[in-house]
């Protein structure tokens, strides 16, 4: 767990954007990466990238 976890974030990628609650950090993405809800991936990106950068803040 993150200490980010139960915290509403804003995330930001490629002019589109959205508001949602850290659940998770994701492996592997290093220190600031989140493990997103695949209805949010879907609205920045086709679920089969498995992976995007954004910009996000708390």
């Amino acid at each position: 767990k993150s200490f980010y976890c139960g915290k509403c974030a804003k995330i930001v990628y490629k002019n589109k954007y959205l508001v949602g609650r850290i659940v998770d950090r994701c492996p592997g993405c290093g220190n600031h990466g989140l493990d997103i809800s695949p209805n949010m991936f879907t609205h920045f990106e086709n679920i089969d990238e498995g992976i995007f950068y954004a910009d996000w803040s708390i």
